[in-house]
């Protein structure tokens, strides 16, 4: 296997800052700021890796 074959490693700076991303849109939606949430969670849906991508889109399904 050559280093081309190889995935490129996540940055740990993105994922800490999607991940951080989620929670906010969490608290977000507990004070019901719905849009200010629904941006966030676009941002992971746009950059997150899978696990954090699937957990915007049941926030996002929370908002109908």
């Amino acid at each position: 296997m050559c280093s081309s074959d190889l995935a490129p490693l996540a940055d740990p700076g993105a994922t800490q800052r999607l991940a951080h991303s989620l929670e906010q849109a969490a608290a977000c939606l507990r004070r019901n700021e719905i849009e200010q949430a629904r941006s966030l969670l676009e941002d992971v849906l746009r950059s997150g890796d899978e696990t954090q991508r699937e957990f915007a889109r049941m926030l996002l399904s929370r908002l109908g």
